[in-house]
C-alpha cells in the first residue's frame, strides 16, 4: 500500500509538472515519466489492475460525455466526410502497423494498436487487454501524438488558403471559443452528477469486460455514459475526475516500465518512420482530398483529418484563425469509432496473421 501511494503521488506530481510546461498530453505523458523513472530507479513502483480499471472507465466516459444532441443532428450533413476521414484512417493504421509488423520485433497487436489514430489515453491499456506491449505502444503513441498536436499545426500556420477557392458554406460555421470548448465545460457537475457518472461508467466498463470484446471496459463505458449524455444532456464529466484518471492511467504505465524496457528503446527506431511517413503522407492525401471533394477551406480541409482530441483542435483552430463547429463535430465521431470499432477489426485482423 505505501509503495501505492507513492507511485501514484509521484504520478500525480510529475504529471501535473510536465501539464503546467504546456506539453500535449502532459498530465498523462509526466505521469508515465515519473513513475517510470521512480520504477527503474527503485524497482517498487505498484499499480494494481483495479487502477487500470478505473481509468479505463473514466476514459470511456470522457468520450461519451463530449458527445451530445447537437453531434448526432450533424452527423447526416456530414456522413460523406467522415466516411473519408474514417476509411482513410483505418487504411493509414492498417498500411502502417502491418510494415511496422513486417519490419520490426513488434508483435501483432502491438504493432496495430500503437498506431491507433487519436487514443493515446486508452490504446496502451487496449492493448494491455488484447495481450500486446503496453510500454511500446505508450512510447509510439506519443510519437503519433506529437505529430499530430505539433507538427502538422505548425507546418499548417505556413500554408495560404487559395483565393481561387470556392468553400463549401454548407461545412463552414464558427467555431466553438476556447473557453467554452469540451475541456472547459468539464468543470461543472456537483457531487451526486459526479457520483452518478462515475456510477454509469463504471457499470459500462464492467458490461463491456463481461461481454467480453476487445477494449469492452473502455468501449463499455463510452457506450452507456453517451447514452446518458443524449437522455441528460446538461450532465458533463468535471475535469479534476478527467485528469485524475490521466494520473492513474500513466501511474500504471509508468509503473510498468523496466530496466529492460529502456534498453529496447533503439529497436523503437523503425516503428517511429513508420508512424511519421505514414501519417504525413495520410495527412497530405486527405487533407487534399477534403478541399477538393467536400469544399473545405485549405486549413480547415487539413484540419479536419488530424487525430487529435476535440478540445485541442478548438484551441489549434482558434490559434489558426479556422472558424468551423465541423471540425469539432467531426473530432467526436472519430474519437467514438476510433476507440469503440478499431479495436474490433484490429483485434479481428491479428487473429489471422501468422
Amino acid at each position: 500500500m505505501i509503495n501505492l501511494l507513492f507511485t501514484i503521488a509521484i504520478g500525480a506530481i510529475s504529471g501535473y509538472f510536465f501539464f503546467h510546461k504546456k506539453l500535449p498530453a502532459g498530465i498523462m505523458i509526466g505521469a508515465i515519466i515519473g513513475t517510470a523513472a521512480f520504477n527503474i530507479a527503485t524497482g517498487m513502483a505498484r499499480v494494481p489492475d483495479a487502477i487500470r480499471f478505473f481509468s479505463q472507465a473514466v476514459s470511456g466516459a470522457a468520450i461519451g460525455f463530449g458527445f451530445s444532441r447537437d453531434d448526432l443532428a450533424r452527423l447526416p450533413a456530414l456522413m460523406k466526410p467522415l466516411g473519408l476521414l474514417l476509411s482513410g484512417l483505418i487504411t493509414v493504421n492498417l498500411t502502417v502497423g502491418l510494415l511496422i509488423y513486417r519490419f520490426s520485433s513488434l508483435d501483432i497487436v502491438t504493432s496495430l494498436i500503437c498506431c491507433l489514430p487519436g487514443a493515446l489515453n486508452s490504446a496502451p491499456i487496449i492493448a494491455a487487454e488484447m495481450g500486446g506491449d503496453m510500454t511500446q505502444v505508450a512510447l509510439l503513441q506519443f510519437v503519433r501524438m506529437s505529430l499530430s498536436i505539433i507538427a502538422f499545426p505548425l507546418l499548417l500556420s505556413f500554408m495560404q488558403d487559395d483565393p481561387h477557392h470556392i468553400p463549401n458554406h454548407s461545412f463552414s460555421s464558427k467555431i466553438v471559443k476556447p473557453n467554452d470548448s469540451p475541456a472547459k465545460k468539464q468543470d461543472a457537475g456537483g457531487i451526486w452528477t459526479c457520483l452518478f457518472m462515475l456510477a454509469a461508467a463504471i457499470s459500462g466498463s464492467l458490461l463491456g469486460k463481461w461481454i467480453g470484446i476487445p477494449g469492452g471496459t473502455i468501449v463499455g463505458s463510452m457506450l452507456l455514459t453517451m447514452l446518458c449524455k443524449l437522455c441528460m444532456p446538461k450532465l458533463v464529466l468535471p475535469l479534476s475526475i478527467k485528469r485524475s484518471a490521466q494520473v492513474l492511467a500513466g501511474s500504471y504505465i509508468g509503473g510498468h516500465i523496466s530496466k529492460q524496457d529502456l534498453i529496447s528503446l533503439p529497436g523503437l527506431l523503425i516503428p517511429i518512420l513508420l508512424i511519421v511517413s505514414g501519417y504525413f503522407i495520410y495527412w497530405i492525401l486527405l487533407g487534399k482530398a477534403m478541399q477538393r471533394l467536400f469544399g473545405f477551406e485549405k486549413k480547415a480541409a487539413f484540419l479536419s483529418v488530424i487525430p487529435a482530441g476535440g478540445g485541442d483542435m478548438a484551441l489549434i483552430a482558434a490559434d489558426l484563425g479556422v472558424e468551423n463547429t465541423d471540425l469539432l463535430v467531426m473530432q467526436v465521431f472519430r474519437m467514438v469509432v476510433v476507440t469503440g470499432i478499431f479495436p474490433q477489426i484490429l483485434a479481428f485482423i491479428s487473429k489471422w496473421m501468422p
